[in-house]
């Protein structure tokens, strides 16, 4: 125990530890009056046009105390990458904090409101806005339920059938009213109501037979179609790229609350709710048919109505779809839950428990406001709708009085018509129940065709070149900026090679650039300019699922999978991998000695996302599931950053191991672990500002060796 400096001197452990994260003596000599300029570089011709088109000369007050550019001397130039600001480094005379922040602000604002970037931001913001938004029907439904046809059809014709039901009852009614018009308990009134038993016994038998068949049919096919949407919506999102992930609209929280709510929404455009209206509609056809054989005069009346009130509810439902939409947009409580409950453990210790119920009591109360209001809409949809048939009744039976008064019609026709019409009153109050629930498969078919059919930015994965690459990458003048942010360009001229075999180190400020980089090669981003050259091929051209295969990655969290060690480290490759491919990825990823502590070894449980397994412990592991791939780039994101100094030593070894042979981009905070890499990349604004091996950029005493300063602990 003691300071900083009297543990160092004692030699232990303390100083062993600071030791590792120490750099290699340089042999420099200290000059600190010595100042390599870190300005902006405006080393092109197109960047210096940019900046005088995109900015007044007057707006622009760039000082280099008086220094000649002409006299402005190109001190290094390194051969085949981009130098230290790109292209060529300049001594030039101190130049002030204020001044240097002032050309570099400047630069960035030329580059952010320049007319082309302009447009190209409207252009994506637009792009963004609409992404995954695809408008979709209830047919949009039926056109992808393919293998279900011969069910529907099936479905359909005994729908039909059964749907003969009430206008059946309305003749057979007519017969009632006949029988007790003739001479009571007299042979013919006898055998009268005897047929109408008969025919009430048949159409009871038939409803029990169609009914029984259609909904089970119907049964069938809602389940099948649903679970196929699902699955093909869950397929689709594994497919998308990153881009679409960074849209607020699509978060885990709200993907899941949509593969959870619009499928079941989605289902009433198919099961049970679809026949009802199906019915509906036929035996109302069929009723005003009848209704105009028997008495027009009533059935006009009676289609009116049935009219005003199908036109009066399609106001209405229209209403309830805006508000249904806005609850959607506006839903906020589902996110919130899984927040919550994903995070359980960090609320806990910070004592927050109070303010995410209260976060998620708000978004609740403000959905069931907006359910409340919705709810008004609703309750007069349905009391028009049960309404309806007294009014129907009420009107057709002032007017049968009417008509028979005049002569124009016999009672018991006349009688006929109105039992039509009051039928056609009971299947437009039946189907009508029905419309909000049609109103929320509507929407919910937008939001789950969204997912099942939006296609990835980086395009189809299955199509394009096999490629078995060597691992020479080359980014050329790569602009890009994110989908989300398009006026902050987070690349601008971005210029470096890796050749085979080499590792590059990629190090700069947060937000210059370096994950991009790595993201960029993974494809899961496009650049907006230049290209990502892999043998010299580009990127976009080659097949995505193939090159992946020759691509591995290390990132600062791994993320390992429920199941054991064994299954994490082969995940995806299947139980194909032969037991010495395993031991040797184990063995290079410095894990031998914690799994033989182990008493299951590699058959060990990691737990649910790996909580049984260390920080250390689910890194190694993470790189074994690497280097069992085999893979000619090896992609390592600050693969140590978050683990202690002994872990990290077990792990950078491990790293070292895994490095021989193939092309390596790192990201490092910790610069000791970076030193002894082929190249190293200094990245900032967007740009390569430094690059060259240790040595050379701590003799350059640039941004590289500002940085080594402020980490060297000896």
């Amino acid at each position: 125990m003691g300071t900083h400096r009297e543990l160092f001197e004692l030699g232990g452990r303390y100083a062993d530890l600071v030791k590792a994260q120490q750099f290699v003596p340089e042999t420099i000599e200290e000059e600190d009056e010595l100042r390599i300029e870190e300005d902006v570089a405006l080393d092109s011709e197109p960047y210096n046009d940019l900046l005088h088109r995109a900015i007044p000369a007057k707006s622009v007050a760039i000082q280099y105390d008086d220094v000649p550019f002409d006299d402005i001397t190109p001190v290094e130039k390194h051969s085949g990458v981009s130098g230290k600001y790109g292209s060529e480094s300049f001594v030039r005379g101190s130049i002030r904090g204020s001044e240097r922040n002032s050309t570099r602000s400047s630069f960035m604002s030329a580059v952010i409101v320049s007319a082309e970037h302009e447009a190209f931001a409207q252009q994506v913001e637009k792009e963004m806005e609409a992404d995954g938004q695809i408008k979709a029907g209830i047919l949009t439904v039926y056109k992808n339920a393919q293998g279900n046809y011969t069910l529907m059809i099936l479905c359909l014709i005994c729908n039909l059938v059964r749907s003969l039901q009430l206008p059946a009852m309305s003749l057979i009614l007519q017969e009632s009213f006949k029988a007790f018009n003739m001479r009571p308990y007299g042979d013919d009134m006898v055998h009268h109501l005897v047929m109408v038993c008969i025919m009430l016994c048949s159409v009871g038998a038939g409803i029990v037979i169609f009914q029984t068949l259609s909904t089970v049919l119907c049964g069938i096919i809602s389940e099948r179609i649903i679970l196929s949407f699902r699955v093909k919506a869950l397929r689709n999102v594994l497919y998308q790229d990153a881009a679409y992930f960074d849209n607020p609209a699509h978060t885990a929280g709200k993907l899941i609350t949509r593969l959870a709510t619009d499928a079941p929404n989605v289902k009433a455009v198919v099961d049970g709710r679809m026949l009802q209206i199906i019915y509906c509609i036929s035996s109302l056809i069929i009723q005003i048919i009848i209704g105009f054989i028997y008495a027009w005069q009533i059935a006009i009346i009676g289609s009116g109505l049935a009219l005003f009130l199908g036109i009066l509810q399609i106001v209405l439902s229209k209403l309830i779809l805006k508000k249904n939409n806005e609850m959607i947009k506006n839903d906020e409580a589902g996110r919130i839950a899984i927040e919550i409950i994903e995070n359980v453990r960090t609320i806990q210790l910070l004592t927050r428990e109070d303010v995410f119920y209260e976060r998620y009591e708000f978004s609740s109360n403000g959905q069931k406001w907006s359910e409340l209001s919705k709810s008004w809409l609703e309750a007069a949809n349905y009391s028009m709708s049960q309404s309806f048939q007294y009014f129907m009744m009420t009107i057709t039976y002032a007017l049968g009085i009417h008509v028979i008064s005049m002569g124009q019609k016999r009672a018991d026709h006349v009688f006929q018509g109105i039992i039509a019409m009051l039928m056609a009153g009971v299947v437009v109050m039946d189907g009508a129940s029905y419309f909000p629930e049609f109103v929320k498969a509507k929407t919910a078919c937008g939001m789950l065709f969204g997912m099942m059919f939006r296609k990835p930015k980086t395009g189809d994965s299955s199509v394009g070149k096999e490629l078995n690459i060597q691992g020479n990458i080359h980014f050329k003048s790569i602009k890009f900026s994110y989908p989300q942010r398009p006026r902050q360009p987070v690349m601008t001229e971005l210029n470096f090679q890796a050749n085979r075999g080499q590792t590059v180190a990629l190090v700069g400020p947060s937000g210059s650039g370096k994950s991009t980089v790595i993201s960029m090669i993974e494809r899961f981003y496009d650049p907006t300019g230049g290209a990502v050259l892999f043998d010299g091929r580009n990127l976009k051209d080659l097949k995505l699922d193939h090159f992946r295969t020759q691509v591995a990655l290390v990132g600062q969290e791994p993320r390992l999978f429920a199941g054991t060690i064994r299954e994490n480290i082969c995940f995806g490759l299947g139980n194909t991998v032969p037991e010495s491919e395993i031991d040797k990825a184990v063995e290079l990823a410095n894990a031998k000695r914690f799994l033989s502590n182990l008493p299951q070894g590699l058959d060990t449980e990691v737990g649910e996302k790996g909580t049984q397994m260390s920080g250390g412990q689910k890194q190694r592991i993470a790189i074994a599931r690497a280097l069992v791939r085999n893979p000619k780039i090896l992609l390592l994101d600050e693969a140590t950053s978050a683990l202690d100094s002994e872990s990290e030593r077990a792990v950078q070894e491990a790293l070292d191991n895994a490095r021989e042979g193939r092309t390596c981009i790192t990201i490092a905070h910790r610069l000791s672990s970076i030193q002894n890499s082929d190249l190293i990349v200094f990245i900032a604004d967007g740009r390569v500002r430094e690059s060259g091996t240790h040595s050379s950029l701590m003799a350059q005493r640039g941004r590289y060796y500002e940085l080594i300063k402020k980490q060297d602990l000896g």
